[in-house]
């Protein structure tokens, strides 16, 4: 019988995410993440994995969260500004300006495995379907010619908000951005 575990996986999962999105992959050292949890590395690979699992379940805890926060209580038009005002509120709360810890994952695709490529490639297509439903919902029929166009530029004006975010843009330009995205999916949509 194993020795139970002398700490919480939440809050060491919540630990992990912190280094993770504040340092990237490749920038958290084995040190980094022990420091943050208070663990031994046995302890850390006990509960986890190598350092690729401990990735992978900050970013999955990291995407529980964002989906808690974009997903809108109302899908349609006001679906869409909830996501990116949400998006923006977010992005402007975050002092330290760390951007989404998924599109800075996208920097470190090559030192990424295939397994967190594919968990980084997901999480696109996941705020891709929910942008998708929001845009789809608009409609009492079919949505018009151009609605995979117009979820694209609403996904692209969610990560613009993030990345010009994290690089120290205005709190003005990115209400901007996102004020811009819902006016062009309003004026398309009418």
């Amino acid at each position: 019988m194993g020795r139970p575990r002398s700490f919480e996986v939440d809050d060491a999962e919540a630990a992990l995410l912190d280094v993770f999105w504040s340092k990237g992959y490749a920038g958290s050292a084995v040190r980094d993440l022990c420091a943050a949890t208070g663990q031994r590395p046995a302890s850390l690979y006990a509960a986890f994995g190598d350092k690729d699992q401990m990735f992978q379940a900050a970013l999955r805890r990291y995407l529980a969260w964002i989906e808690g926060h974009l997903t809108p209580s109302e899908d349609g038009r006001d679906g869409v500004r909830h996501v990116l005002e949400t998006t923006c509120r977010l992005t402007l709360a975050d002092r330290e300006r760390r951007g989404c810890a998924i599109v800075n994952s996208v920097a470190e695709r090559e030192t990424l495995s295939a397994r967190a490529n594919a968990t980084v490639h997901e999480s696109f297509e996941r705020l891709r379907d929910l942008l998708r439903r929001q845009v789809h919902a608009s409609f009492t029929a079919e949505p018009p010619a151009g609605a995979e166009a117009m979820v694209n530029l609403l996904v692209s004006a969610t990560v613009s908000i993030r990345l010009l975010g994290r690089a120290g843009a205005t709190p003005r330009d990115l209400r901007s951005i996102a004020a811009g995205a819902v006016e062009a999916f309003t004026v398309w949509a009418a």
